[in-house]
């Protein structure tokens, strides 16, 4: 069996929000895993089944703890681009995100060209930011 090459964990319990990343990365990214959680607990027992390449986390899951999540998930899991789901388009929620170790601001409207394009950016090792 060949080795995908990528797998994406996508914590977030916003349905739609997680039903679009899906689509998009379905249509975007060749031999990609997906793999999706709707809370903290669940991505974290994910984690520990599977290394992704990219986790994108929603801060407001409903069991997690904001910044503070993402500081641990980041020092965890060094090897993985922890992207940050995000409704608010600010230079100040943007840099604090980056300085807890994020690898990119995606925001959750984004539509689907720019969101491949955002997934693309990450997984190729660069930053992803709104407008950048």
């Amino acid at each position: 069996m060949r080795k995908p090459l990528h797998r994406l964990l996508i914590a977030t319990h916003q349905n739609n929000c997680r039903e679009a990343i899906i689509k998009v990365a379905q249509n975007h990214l060749e031999e990609a895993e997906l793999y999706k959680a709707e809370s903290l607990q669940q991505c974290l027992k994910l984690i520990e089944e599977i290394t992704p390449d990219m986790l994108m986390l929603d801060l407001n899951l409903p069991d997690g703890e904001g910044v503070k999540t993402l500081q641990q998930l980041c020092s965890t899991l060094p090897e993985t681009a922890v992207v940050v789901l995000g409704n608010e388009q600010d230079a100040e929620t943007a840099a604090a995100i980056m300085a807890n170790g994020a690898a990119g601001f995606i925001l959750s409207s984004l539509e689907n060209d720019p969101l491949a394009d955002a997934l693309e950016q990450v997984l190729d090792g660069q930053v992803y930011l709104p407008n950048n």
